[in-house]
This record gives structure tokens, sequence and C-alpha cells, in this order.
């Protein structure tokens, strides 16, 4: 027999109390100037009894932890040094002794830093130059700038470049910078000039001229000079790769980063050749994958066109291993057209022949999707798709992806905005009127389908390469 329960009971019910950072994103501020955040906080009561607290301190390592604000919003100086820090905010109700915690993720810049981002390399009248575009509409986060920084390099450096611009990549707290003259290392917080081509080998005095710089792969370990490879570790080059047997090479203008193995695909014996951790002389593609797709020590092809995203793999390391992506023509029949892709890890995953798709044969610009298996590319007018079918690696749907170029206007550059894979960022020239714009544009990151015109910005040279800088 249960015994029967006398307890008193007194149940309260406490009031629905939280801090909401949805679409807060990472927050950033100029060391010294003024952060402003303004919280939304649900709570069932009277809001004039809750007590706050905001605090500062390193988002990594040790640290001392500052108090910054007892005020409902935060407006305050950060004095701290540039670096990644956590703001938190402790709201507390007396009442009921209950507690709301909101931590925001804060980028302390340099004084005078340009913003995230992205990059555009234009050409005006000969003269190569950086802007930057900054906008909500693709970067989330509060104190997002509506705005379009122009003529960095000149504006911060006083220096002007020439040649034709080649690409753009992000290296840690750097911008690498490549023409078909030069590389260079910029700050990636105030676009100063740290490095330019020579200083980027151990000895700047043995360094290689410059054979029209086409490749850099932003683990910073690669970039092709000409036909040549160029090894390093860090932030320097060393040797030129040798090739793995008497045969030489002529390497593709298109690297591809794996972990410790980056590899190239080698026009002058059609295949792939892979660069070791440590080592300055090439070797053989050893993961041979579906031999009845291709072998990839011996396509008998020539690469035109290349790009890398999916499918990506992450390796012992935790480090994401991209796979390759090439539009190739037969070096006997030049009029077939063929997709091939592969991985470090798995070898030949796909063989296409895209010959029917709609003007493959005067295609000039690739970009391929990270998130699933389709690539765009443009003959200047019209951006079309290639949605592969991985499973067989023999077949693929082609179809117009969704933009024409406007008026007189020609495609110059388009990039997949990979940090969210739901953007395709467009870059147009009218030699009428002397003017490139940069269109922003949704895309669906499963089927390549762009969907609208979100943004258009004006004012621009021609641009010849875009790239992403996101603190």
């Amino acid at each position: 027999m249960c015994k029967k329960d006398n307890g008193n009971y007194n149940y309260i019910e406490l009031p629905a109390f939280s801090i909401d950072t949805t679409g807060v994103g990472r927050v950033s501020v100029e060391q010294n100037a003024t952060l402003a955040l303004a919280p939304k906080i649900t709570f069932k009561g009277d809001h004039g009894t809750l007590s706050f607290l905001w605090r500062i301190y390193l988002a990594s390592g040790r640290g001392v932890i500052d108090t910054l604000s007892t005020a409902d919003k935060l407006e305050e100086t950060i004095a701290n040094a540039p670096g990644s820090y956590f703001i938190e905010l402790q709201v507390k109700e007396p009442k009921n002794g209950i507690t709301a915690l909101a931590v925001y993720n804060l980028t302390v810049q340099e004084q005078d830093a340009v913003p995230s981002g992205w990059l555009v390399f234009e050409n005006k009248d000969g003269i190569l130059d950086l802007s930057l575009v900054s906008s909500n509409t693709f970067i989330s986060g509060s104190n997002v700038p509506e705005l379009v920084y122009r003529d960095l390099l000149y504006t911060r450096n006083l220096e002007n470049l020439s040649g034709t611009a080649r690409q753009i990549q992000r290296k840690n707290s750097e911008i690498i910078l490549l023409t078909t003259d030069d590389m260079l290392a910029v700050s990636a917080s105030t676009f100063k000039i740290n490095r330019h081509f020579n200083q980027f080998f151990f000895n700047a005095s043995d360094a290689p001229f410059v054979k029209d710089a086409k490749s850099y792969i932003n683990n910073g370990k690669a970039f092709v000079n000409g036909t040549d490879v160029y090894r390093g570790s860090g932030n320097f080059f060393n040797s030129k790769i040798i090739s793995p047997d008497s045969k030489g090479y002529e390497a593709a203008p298109y690297l591809i980063a794996g972990s410790y193995n980056d590899f190239f695909y080698d026009q002058l014996n059609g295949r792939y050749i892979l660069m070791s951790e440590g080592s300055i002389v090439g070797r053989p593609f050893t993961k041979k994958g579906d031999l009845s797709l291709f072998s990839p020590e011996n396509t008998g092809r020539k690469m035109l066109l290349g790009g890398q995203g999916y499918p990506i793999v992450s390796d012992y390391y935790e480090e994401l291993v991209l796979s390759s992506w090439g539009i190739f023509t037969d070096k006997v029949e030049t009029d077939r057209r063929y997709l091939m892709i592969l991985n470090e890890d798995n070898g030949a995953l796909a063989n296409v022949d895209v010959s029917s798709a709609a003007n493959i044969r005067v295609a000039d610009l690739f970009s391929v999707g990270n998130l699933n298996s389709f690539a765009l590319y443009s003959d200047g007018q019209t951006i079309r798709k290639i949605q592969v079918d991985m499973v067989k690696g023999t077949t693929a749907i082609f179809g117009d992806a969704g933009f024409i170029s406007p008026g007189q206007e020609v495609i110059t550059a388009m990039e997949i905005y990979k940090p969210t894979n739901q953007f395709l960022f467009v870059a147009t020239w009218n030699e009428l009127t002397k003017e490139g714009k940069l269109y922003l544009v949704q895309m669906n990151e499963v089927s390549g389908d762009l969907t609208e015109i979100v943004k258009v910005w004006t004012g621009f040279g021609k641009i010849e390469a875009m790239g992403s800088k996101i603190n």
C-alpha cells in the first residue's frame, strides 16, 4: 500500500526570459572605435528590474576578462588589440534569481582597416587596382557597412600595377594577388604591400623571372609560373617541382589544394602529378579510382578550363581536400569536349562527354560549387550549367543557369561565393561606355540555378579576377 503524500508544494511559474541573437553573426569593430549592440530581450515582467553586465575576453588562450558596461545597450569604445574576442552579456532577473546569457563573436580590426567584403581586381586603362564591396546582402552580422572601397592599392601604397590580373587568394592575415607581371602579398586589414614576387622566395636572389604567374593555392604551398610549378612551405617558396621521370612537364594553370599532397595537370604528357609535403620531386598519381572512367596517369587530353570543389572530403588531420574539375579536349580529336573529375583520395570520379553542351567550345569562364555536383561556365554572354551524375560518372544534364549579360555587356569574370554557395558574383564590361559592373546573383546551392539579381554595383574598370575577403 502506497503511503499518502502529504507534502506541501508551492510551484512558481518562471517568466519567459531569453536573449535573441539570431542573425547577428560575427561583429566587427576597429580598435579604439565605438561598438554599439542592442540586444533583443524577451522577458514577461518588468524590464526595469533587470540588471545588465557586458564583458569582453579573448576567443582563445588566456586573457583578462574586462567589464565593459552595466547598461541595457552597449555603446563603448573598444581599445583591445586587434584579434578575435567574445562579448558576453549577462542579464539577471532579481525576483527569482534567474539569468539569461548571450555571447557575441567579435573581431577587433586595426585602425583604418578594410572590412569584410568581395574583392575585385580591375584594369583601368592598363593600370591594375583593387576595389572592395561590402554589404549585408551577402555578409551576415551586425555593423556590416554598405559601401565600396575603391583604388585600395594606390591609395594605401601609392603604387600602380601593370599586366593582367589572374587571381586573388586569402591566406591567413594576407591577400595574395597574382598578375602576369608580379605576385604580391598585402595586409588583409590595411592593404599595405608586404611583399613583391622576389620576396616570396627563401633567397630572393635565386627567385625566377616572372613568366605569367597564373595560379596560387591558398594553403601557400605552390604556384604556377608559366608552365613551371614552384613549391614551398609557410610563406615562402624554395624550388621548382622536378618531373617524376625524364618526360618533363608543362603545368596547366589550375592547381588543386589537397592535404599533404597537392597536385596539378601536366599538359605535355596528359597526366596528373602529385606534390608531396617536403619534396620537390613530383610523383605519379597513385589513387587511380575507377579506371574505366580514365587513367590519371594517361588521359591523352589537354585541359582547357579548371576549377576545384565538390566532392570535398576531410582527411585524417581534418583538413579539407578538394576535387579537381576540368574541361578537356582530345589531343587528336580536338573538336570534342570532356568534363573530368577526380580527387586525391578516390582518383577518377567522372568522365563526361560534354561536346553537346551549348557553346562549350568557346567557354572561357568556369566555376565549381562546393555543396553539389554542378559547374557553371560562360561564353561571355550567357552562364550555363553542367549537372553531373556522380553515381554513373559518365552522364550529365546541360542547361542555361539563368543569367544573360544585358545589352553590350560582356562577362569578364564569375565566382561562386564559397562561404555560403548561395550567391554568384558576375563581372561585366561594356567596351562602348568603358564601364565595369558587378552583379550579385542569387544561386540555388543544390542545382546551380541563378534565380534573381540581388544587387548591382557600377563604376568599375574591367574586372579580371575576384575573391572573398571575410574577416
